[in-house]
């Protein structure tokens, strides 16, 4: 049995568009938990990774299926998706990440800076699962 992983926080941005990360871990497998601006449960990504060995020219590649779970009106299952995907073709292990980001009358540009923030985040988890 592997050892238990530690849970961690990361955070990007500043001021409005600032995100946070929680991440946990059931066993091996990351459970991410992202909040920006006036948290909430907007929607939840799991992702299944799937090892390719149907040919040679496949044999060892990572790819991974995709479930979401999107509340009415809200938007943040791209952002959701995208990073749980990463992280778990990664890692090679089932992740989930839940995001929940709401700013008030949110500009074209603070949309774009969120996703950026998004990735950082990711990009942050990313290292501390490889250490």
């Amino acid at each position: 049995m592997s050892p238990a992983l530690e849970d961690f926080r990361v955070e990007s941005g500043a001021g409005r568009t600032h995100l946070s990360a929680r991440v946990l871990f059931q066993g091996q497998s990351p459970v991410v938990v992202v909040s920006g601006g006036e948290a909430h449960i907007g929607a939840v990504a799991l992702v299944e990774p799937v090892a390719r060995e149907d040919t040679a020219e496949h044999a060892g590649v990572r790819r991974a299926t995709v479930s979401l779970l999107v509340r009415t009106g809200h938007r943040e299952d791209e952002l959701a998706a995208v990073a749980a995907r990463r992280i778990s073709t990664a890692s090679g292990e089932p992740a989930v990440v839940c995001a929940g980001i709401h700013l008030d009358a949110i500009t074209t540009e603070e949309i774009d800076q969120v996703r950026r923030n998004m990735e950082t985040l990711t990009d942050l988890i990313l290292e501390r699962l490889q250490q």
